[in-house]
């Protein structure tokens, strides 16, 4: 992800069994000509009075505003902070509670910088008091 000191605002995009592929190939490095999306054979997709693009193929979409960029030294990265302005998703989840059920949404999780795993959900929890 290229964020600069001049962008306010970026996108989080959930990453499915279906794209995991071209998605991974963003991580590539491109100049800052070069479009990450037409490389990658995904679609962007801009909504209305936001600047930022978000992946069309993607069924979770995270609206964020950068809040903070950390340099991390130790190995020469970035840690970037955003704040969530909002979230917007397909209708093929339940959102009687408010939860995002990734396993329906087919989202994949990625371990290190190249293996990719699926999401399985194994529990809902209550919320953890102290005994």
């Amino acid at each position: 992800m290229k964020i600069s000191k001049i962008q306010k605002y970026y996108s989080f995009n959930l990453v499915t069994q279906d794209f995991y592929k071209e998605a991974h190939q963003t991580s590539a490095r491109y100049n800052n000509d070069v479009s990450e999306f037409t490389k990658a054979g995904l679609n962007s997709m801009y909504k209305k009075d936001i600047p930022c693009p978000f992946v069309l193929e993607s069924p979770l979409h995270i609206l964020l505003e950068l809040y903070d960029d950390v340099e991390i030294k130790s190995n020469n990265t970035r840690l970037v902070i955003g704040k969530v302005l909002s979230v917007s998703k397909r209708e093929i989840s339940d959102v009687s509670n408010l939860e995002i059920d990734f396993e329906q949404l087919k989202g994949v999780n990625i371990s290190g910088l190249s293996d990719y795993y699926t999401m399985t959900k194994i529990a809902s929890l209550p919320y953890a008091k102290s005994k």
